[in-house]
């Protein structure tokens, strides 16, 4: 993922910790229910769309990337199937076999959440792919410890696509999360470099996103100027993490999540 480059990493303290957890709670709640509406049928994308809209106004959040950039017209992203990232709802009933990317992003007070699932009613030849970028995901995630670099990270995800031989997209990843700034320093490569990188502090925050596909991994954007596609069906999963002196704390973690909520630090 692109952004706008910052040159300074910002620690997070307990006010933003606070904030951020309620901005997490938010996102975790909407991609609950995205994902029971694409599970149930019958569903738009701009159905989806609605729905998150109303939890963020439950919670007095807003849309993070509603206008993004000044451009991106929906309040969140859901791409399918070759779509990757960054598509915009639509009007058109989402298909049982439709692999659905839904990414989305909550503001509280200056505070942000940002995260992402992908999910299939009938996912067919799909349904490995999706679980392995799921726990490349997890992996990158518990790669994390105060001695280690950011470059740990990519390289947790790329075993896993590696295992699973599926292809991974390396021009896209994670960000940095700072007030108001839904992508800011330190970009977070979806690639194997373990030595490379930042180390770990506590007060980082970070939003961790893998993307795979079934094989191809080259990437293009569509003529509305922000959906990206692949050439083959893809994947995108995502959490935002807090790292504190003793654990990391998924900030984006929802009731169904494989793994717990803080993870501590071995």
């Amino acid at each position: 993922m692109s952004f706008e480059h910052h040159s300074v990493v910002s620690l997070k303290d307990e006010n933003w910790i606070t904030k951020q957890r309620l901005a997490g709670a938010c996102v975790a709640e909407c991609l609950s229910l995205a994902e029971d509406m694409v599970l149930n049928g019958g569903v738009s994308g701009k159905d989806i769309e609605a729905a998150c809209v109303q939890v963020m106004k439950n919670h007095d959040c807003t849309a993070t990337f509603l206008n993004y950039k000044n451009s991106f017209p929906a309040s969140i992203c859901l791409s399918i199937n070759k779509q990757m990232v960054h598509g915009i709802p639509t009007d058109e009933k989402i298909k049982d076999t439709d692999v659905v990317k839904v990414d989305l992003g909550a503001t509280y007070q200056e505070a942000i959440a940002d995260s992402a699932i992908t999910v299939c009613k009938s996912p067919g030849i799909h349904k490995e792919m999706i679980n392995a970028c799921q726990e490349s995901l997890y992996n990158g995630i518990q790669q994390i410890s105060l001695n280690k670099r950011l470059g740990s990270i990519g390289s947790g995800i790329a075993y896993v696509a590696k295992k699973y031989k599926y292809g991974l997209i390396t021009n896209y990843g994670g960000h940095g999360l700072d007030w108001n700034k839904p992508h800011s320093e330190p970009f977070v490569a979806n690639k194997d470099q373990s030595k490379n990188g930042i180390r770990f502090q506590s007060g980082m925050t970070l939003a961790i996103e893998p993307m795979l596909t079934m094989s191809n991994t080259k990437t293009r954007v569509l003529s509305d100027g922000w959906t990206v596609v692949t050439d083959s069906v893809s994947a995108h999963w995502e959490h935002t993490i807090f790292i504190h002196a003793d654990r990391i704390e998924l900030m984006t973690h929802r009731i169904k999540e494989k793994v717990a909520r803080e993870i501590k630090f071995s």
